[in-house]
């Protein structure tokens, strides 16, 4: 199997437990024996994309987890513009499905431009529909413009099959084929997703961009482009394809591509999970509790999945800009999970592993913890504004969450 994938498992809050030995089942000849060369990384992370065979929350997060092995150790982002070539390297990442009947994450933008897997797609702005149901996404279109200012975003899109038009093929010879999204029934189309970059290393200056905007920025100042439009429509000629072609001489002159690492240059990586960045209650969809009834509000898709551990990230101690609580609830996590630490050795390897000063690992882990007899009804609704956005707001959401969801 991959030198990039661990035994791992999930229990029912969707945490990662590394000493299990559960996987998703895949074919016999799913993968070769032995490390993967360049071309079967990028091989298998095409077939990774397709998600269309799973249906259970379990499998697609361990599927999840498959795909942000090889997203943050086993490929580079490639930018050519201008005669001159930028080597990315992906430190931070999430995840966001619309996947019909099974996984529907109403923080998912649901574009037309994410029903085809491999594909790179900027941020637009949403429009909504007349009324949200639980079940709809925002409906964003290519007629939107593209966000701006700082709200800019870049995705991978994955859910579907890798069209062939993308790379001159659909499958590896690792995997079995898989039937195209036009064929597909209605139900299987209703499958859109993206994977969020959100922080970026430069490879040969180590300079980081932290944050979906500021990445953003940092390719179209690259580029020499005024404005993604212009990058996309005129230096890429809507070439958005993220896996390079198979044809040199298809390559345009500037294009923003995923190409693999040297397998033996750097060794793996640890790869942890929190929950996103950035997500709160505050939609007005929400029933808040009844009384001491909170059924109707764990129900609300919202609810559900805003605790959802699909953050991804490598290297804690270098993401010190934004989502500090989140770095700090992922690494507590895998370390409680992953050991028998008494409360001081344990906050000796928080301090070590993230980088964070002994008062403030103190202060979160205190929130979180206190968050456990929190009343959900605090974080729902107006009052709940922007509390994924503060560290000890957030912490204390989720520690609330996590009791009332066990």
């Amino acid at each position: 199997m991959s030198s990039l994938k661990r035994k791992r498992d999930k229990d029912d809050s969707g945490i990662t437990n590394h000493n299990a030995t559960r996987s998703v089942p895949l074919p016999a000849d799913s993968a070769p024996d032995g490390p993967l060369n360049v071309t079967d990384i990028l091989s298998r992370l095409k077939c990774l994309l397709d998600l269309s065979s799973l249906t259970e929350h379990a499998d697609l997060s361990v599927r999840f987890m498959d795909i942000a092995e090889i997203l943050l150790n086993g490929v580079l982002l490639r930018l050519t513009a201008n005669s001159a070539t930028t080597d990315f390297e992906i430190l931070e990442l999430e995840f966001y499905l619309f996947k019909s009947g099974c996984h529907e994450d109403p923080f998912t933008h649901g574009t037309e431009e994410q029903r085809q897997s491999g594909k790179w797609y900027f941020h637009r702005a949403p429009r909504r529909t007349n009324s949200e149901s639980t079940s709809a996404v925002r409906v964003a279109t290519a007629a939107g413009g593209y966000r701006g200012g700082t709200r800019k975003g870049l995705d991978l899109t994955f859910g579907g099959p890798v069209s062939s038009a993308s790379t001159g093929e659909t499958t590896s010879r690792y995997f079995p084929g898989a039937p195209s999204q036009d064929a597909a029934p209605p139900a299987q189309r209703a499958l859109r997703g993206g994977i969020l970059l959100r922080t970026l290393r430069n490879r040969e200056t180590s300079k980081m961009f932290s944050g979906p905007s500021l990445l953003v920025d940092e390719l179209l100042r690259l580029s020499n482009a005024a404005n993604i439009a212009q990058l996309v429509k005129t230096m890429w000629i809507e070439d958005i394809n993220a896996f390079p072609p198979l044809a040199v001489s298809a390559e345009p002159v500037t294009s923003l591509r995923l190409c693999a690492r040297d397998a033996l240059e750097k060794p793996v990586r640890k790869v942890y999970r929190s929950p996103r960045i950035g997500l709160d209650l505050s939609n007005p969809g929400i029933p808040p509790p009844a009384g001491s009834d909170i059924h109707a509000t764990l129900a609300h898709p919202r609810t559900f999945f805003i605790s959802k551990r699909y953050r991804y990230f490598v290297g804690p101690t270098l993401l010190t800009s934004n989502g500090r609580g989140h770095t700090l609830l992922g690494v507590y996590e895998d370390l409680v999970q992953n050991g028998d630490l008494s409360e001081d050795k344990l906050i000796v390897r928080l301090e070590s592993t993230t980088g964070l000063k002994l008062a403030t690992i103190v202060k979160y882990l205190g929130e979180y913890r206190a968050g456990g007899t929190s009343s959900l009804r605090s974080f729902i609704g107006a009052q709940g504004k922007g509390s994924g956005s503060s560290p000890v707001t957030f912490l204390r959401m989720l520690g609330c969450l996590d009791a009332v969801q066990k």
